[in-house]
Parts: C-alpha cells; sequence; structure tokens
C-alpha cells in the first residue's frame, strides 16, 4: 500500500473548488486501497492535517478549521508534523497527488517546492505550470508553434498607472468595437468582462484588484467553446471526449462553471454536452492541437484545454491551458473508457516512473585551501 499525499487549497480564487476536487479525489483513491494524507494548504500556504478535513462543512469557516489541526511539512521527500513546537517525520512519500486548483497550485511555485524535496508528483513541472499560467506567455508560445490563438495585448497594472492613455490607444489599436478583458494568472472565468473599447477602464480596474497583469483580446461575436482534456501514459498521449459547456451569458462564467446545477453534487459542475456537437474535422484539429500543445510545452498529468471556435469561419483558437482542471476532467475520459479510478492509476503510476531532479555538482578547483 503506497503512501501518498493529496494536497489541495493554497492561495488561490479557487481555492473551494480544490476543496470539492480533493474530497472527491480522495474518495477514488481510498477504493484503490492507497494509504491516503490530506494535506490542506491554508490561504496563507500553511500546510496542515486532521481528522476535521473530512466534512466539507467544516472549510466554511477556515479560520476555525486550522485551529483544530496539526501543522505538517514536506522535507526531504518525507511529511513531517508539528508536536510541542518540534516537527518529527511521519512517513516518506511515495506519490503527491496534486488538487490545488490556481495560486500555488498551477504557477508552478508548489511544482518547484516537491521539486526541491525530491518529491514525485502528478502534476505539471515548475517550468511548465509558470508558462500555462501565463496567459500571455502561453499564446507567444503557442503562436511560435503555429498554433491558432486569439489576437490580444498585455496591459501591465504599473504601465496602466504610468499613462493610462496609451495603454488605451494600444487597445483600441486591437479592436474598435467588443473585446474581452480578463486577467492574465487566473483561472475559473474571474475578473473576465466583454465590452466596449470605451468602457475598458473599468474592466481593467476589476483585473487590476485581482491580478498584475491584464490581457485584452478580440471579441469574436459568433463563437462556442470547447474542451478536450489530454493525459499521457506510458509514453503515449491520450485525448479525452470533447465537451461544449453551456453557458448563461457571453462567456462562459464562474456560475456557469461551479455555481448553476445545484442539484449536482461534485465540482465537475456546469451544464455541458458530450461529445461537442462540431464536425468532425473540428473535432480532429482540436484533438491535433491538443496533443502538440501537451508535447510541446512538456506538460504532464491531466491537463484540460480549452478552445474557441469562431462559427463564422469555422477558425479554432486555442484559449488557454489548465493544468490541475476542475475535478481532473475525469468526466472527459469516461467517455473513452477511462473511468475515474484508472484515471488516478494513470497519473499516480505515471508519477512513480518519473526521476526526481537531480543534485547538480560540478567539482573544481575555485575553493582551495591557501
Amino acid at each position: 500500500m503506497k503512501n501518498l499525499i493529496l494536497v489541495y487549497g493554497g492561495s488561490s480564487v479557487e481555492h473551494d473548488i480544490s476543496i470539492l476536487t480533493a474530497l472527491q479525489c480522495e474518495k477514488a483513491l481510498k477504493a484503490l486501497e492507497y494509504n491516503v494524507t490530506k494535506v490542506y494548504i491554508d490561504l496563507h500556504n500553511k500546510m496542515y492535517i486532521g481528522k476535521e478535513l473530512d466534512i466539507k462543512e467544516n472549510y466554511v469557516d477556515k479560520e476555525l478549521l486550522v485551529k483544530k489541526l496539526k501543522k505538517v511539512n514536506i522535507f526531504c521527500n518525507c511529511l513531517y508534523v508539528k508536536t510541542f513546537g518540534i516537527f518529527k517525520k511521519m512517513f516518506p512519500i511515495e506519490c503527491i497527488v496534486n488538487c490545488c486548483h490556481g495560486g500555488v497550485g498551477e504557477n508552478g511555485k508548489l511544482s518547484a517546492y516537491f521539486d526541491i524535496n525530491c518529491s514525485k508528483y502528478t502534476s505539471a513541472d515548475n517550468l511548465s505550470s509558470t508558462v500555462c499560467m501565463n496567459k500571455h506567455f502561453t499564446k507567444v508560445l503557442l503562436k511560435s508553434e503555429g498554433i491558432c490563438v486569439v489576437d490580444g495585448v498585455l496591459i501591465t497594472k504599473n504601465d496602466y498607472l504610468a499613462d493610462k492613455q496609451k495603454e488605451i490607444d494600444k487597445i483600441k489599436l486591437l479592436a474598435t468595437n467588443d473585446i474581452i478583458v480578463k486577467p492574465n494568472s487566473l483561472g475559473s472565468s474571474i475578473g473576465i468582462t466583454i465590452c466596449k473599447t470605451d468602457d475598458v477602464e473599468k474592466a481593467l480596474e476589476l483585473v487590476f484588484s485581482m491580478d498584475d497583469n491584464a490581457i485584452v483580446e478580440k471579441c469574436i461575436q459568433n463563437l462556442i467553446e470547447v474542451n478536450c482534456a489530454v493525459v499521457k501514459f506510458d509514453n503515449k498521449i491520450i485525448t479525452s471526449e470533447t465537451e461544449q459547456p453551456k453557458k448563461n451569458g457571453n462567456f462562459l462564467s464562474f456560475e456557469d462553471k461551479y455555481i448553476k446545477d445545484q442539484s449536482n453534487k461534485s465540482v465537475k459542475g456546469s451544464d455541458r454536452i458530450i461529445p461537442a456537437p462540431i464536425d468532425e474535422s473540428l473535432r480532429k484539429i482540436i484533438t491535433d492541437t491538443s496533443l502538440k500543445a501537451y508535447k510541446f510545452l512538456n506538460l504532464k498529468g491531466v491537463v484540460r484545454i480549452d478552445y474557441l471556435i469562431d462559427c463564422d469561419s469555422n477558425t479554432v483558437y486555442l484559449n488557454e491551458i489548465n493544468t490541475i482542471p476542475g475535478s481532473l476532467a475525469y468526466y472527459l475520459f469516461e467517455k473513452v473508457g477511462i473511468d475515474y479510478s484508472t484515471l488516478l492509476q494513470i497519473m499516480i503510476i505515471t508519477a512513480l516512473k518519473e526521476t526526481p531532479p537531480e543534485i547538480n555538482y560540478f567539482k573544481s578547483c575555485v575553493i582551495k585551501c591557501d
């Protein structure tokens, strides 16, 4: 029986979604007879364990919850618990299942922490996570590889505060009508606004209350959104079925994704059509592009890639890459014969085969005794 650490939470606007994913994931892992220890990362990025984490309602008052828990830390690939002011070793970690959405879980910081401690984990590495969390970097790199992305500009908070009109003029050069303004490094459709170029100031102010950088893109008027998930197993990259999430407005909102369907108790959330009702030619473009992007960005674990299809021109645009998608996108793989338990097994087995980064040292003569 392998000792797995299931990490979730963290400083992120998607903190609560991560909690739901983790509770769902733990149930499936225990059914596979893994020895699972949930490690909750609070909003200040401190780690905790405790039986109180098993009850979903306890997370409503997070300050009260952490007072009942024990602090833990990871050091040299072992879990340590704080007892009477001293961290004591609990057990060696065989694999870490990362269920942290957004924030430290997806921006590469947690991956770097795992690497420093020589731990094996189920998500993308530091560099790949950092790139994919940054929408601007992702667009630049994908475009260099010939992958189609929507035209847009990066507006930084510092540049905007220094010369507001100059940045607004830059936006007006991009588009003269509708635009979409969104945070550069947040997920779950939080902070997104569709507006006219003349009304962009309010949209930018909303973004800058959450993020230091904004992405402004041309707004595609007649579009559908389609998602596809990807995972690698035995050096083979596997794509899931496609989905078309249903939306109430011009774009898929946080409420559409996670709140609208109250009858659905899992984090998979929004209403969706599986498979997406699109032509096979478009489905092939999405599948081929997903394989190409996953390989090009050296991704690992389950990744969901979100697309925009311009229905007027039949152009497929890669919109963003989620390195730790909600519910780990298990429902998309079910349609290709991979159930949730099998998907988790694939992630864990693949992670266990990874070789942790070596401690490289070049012996030289620059330090010597006189």
